[in-house]
């Protein structure tokens, strides 16, 4: 449902793809955009809780869980991860 809802997580030659990195082996950021729209993957890749910082600014929303997260300082518990829009 939520590929439908996003256009942005479609196969599509024109979505452009980032991997971000945050400086920890344990975690992944990746960012897909099209048309002034981007969506983040986000993950603990590890059993430990893992701590983001980044220079992301505001809240962003979890399309998993229906919930705010913030990406500028944060933590992830072990193997969680979340789709930001």
């Amino acid at each position: 449902i939520i590929k439908k809802k996003n256009k942005t997580l479609n196969i599509n030659s024109e979505i452009k793809f980032e991997s971000i990195d945050l400086g920890n082996k344990n975690l992944v950021l990746f960012k897909r955009s099209d048309s002034g729209e981007s969506i983040y993957f986000l993950a603990n890749l590890s059993n430990e809780t893992q701590e983001i910082k980044t220079d992301f600014e505001g809240n962003y929303k979890s399309l998993l869980i229906d919930s705010n997260y913030n990406l500028n300082k944060n933590n992830l518990q072990a193997w969680e991860f979340h789709v930001l829009k």
